[in-house]
């Protein structure tokens, strides 16, 4: 990567217990700078050596009880909050208080047109030829599935299985 210095660790609510107790030795060592994950990060077994800041997206879907665990996770933590949901700026302020808010209401510079196609599942070959060209020109992919592991509830497909089959 561009950053050799840097590692990374990623820890949810599936990940295995090994894996998760390596991480979370890895976590309290400060081995790993960056952890990305799901509320699984503010557990009572998460320490971190010297947490300097939080970066939260869409953290008004968690509860209170969750926005005290992540706030007494380190002393002066810096926390960034963010969301794509428009919060009315008077709202906003009432439910978090003395936050600072800022809203970014224009598009990055440059920012290429978003195309966005409904495939039925008799066009799904096509798509993997599409993205088979994609990577074969040198670009990126990535795949938003609505759920991370199978569910009874929803025929949908999860972020595992469209792993395993890829």
């Amino acid at each position: 990567g561009r950053f050799p210095d840097i590692k990374i660790g990623m820890l949810t609510g599936s990940t295995n217990l090994k894996q998760r107790k390596e991480l979370l030795e890895q976590i309290a060592s400060g081995e790993i700078n960056i952890i990305v994950g799901t509320h699984a990060l503010f557990q009572k077994d998460v320490e971190y050596k010297d947490l300097g800041i939080v970066i939260a997206d869409e953290e008004h879907r968690f509860g209170v009880k969750q926005r005290v665990l992540i706030k007494n996770k380190g002393l002066d933590v810096n926390y960034l909050k963010m969301s794509a949901t428009p919060i009315p700026r008077t709202l906003a302020i009432s439910v978090y208080g003395d936050t600072n808010i800022s809203v970014i209401k224009t598009m990055p510079a440059n920012r290429k047109k978003v195309i966005t196609k409904y495939v039925t599942e008799t066009e799904k070959k096509s798509v993997i030829e599409h993205m088979k060209k994609e990577i074969k020109d040198g670009h990126q992919i990535y795949v938003v599935t609505p759920l991370i592991d199978e569910s009874d509830a929803l025929a949908t497909a999860s972020a595992n299985e469209m792993y395993a089959k890829m």
